[in-house]
């Protein structure tokens, strides 16, 4: 769900995941998500929009996660 952005303030958004609301300055300057490591591409689902921050850094954990849990 995506909501009408405010002058430089960036969007507010509704996350995906759990609904919290949450603003994504990623068309107005920088995001905050951009101070936090990569998605691996293995865990990007492009169908859904973006998380909150609270979220987005527990798919990262969980992704890195599997990542690690995987090598020989």
């Amino acid at each position: 769900m995506k909501a009408a952005s405010t002058a430089g303030a960036g969007d507010i958004k509704q996350c995906s995941q759990c609904g919290a609301v949450f603003t994504c300055g990623a068309r107005v300057d920088s995001c905050w998500c951009q101070n936090l490591p990569p998605l691996p591409a293995s865990a990007v689902d492009a169908s859904v929009d973006c998380r909150c921050p609270e979220c987005l850094a527990a798919l990262i954990s969980r992704a890195s996660q599997d990542k690690e849990g995987s090598r020989p």
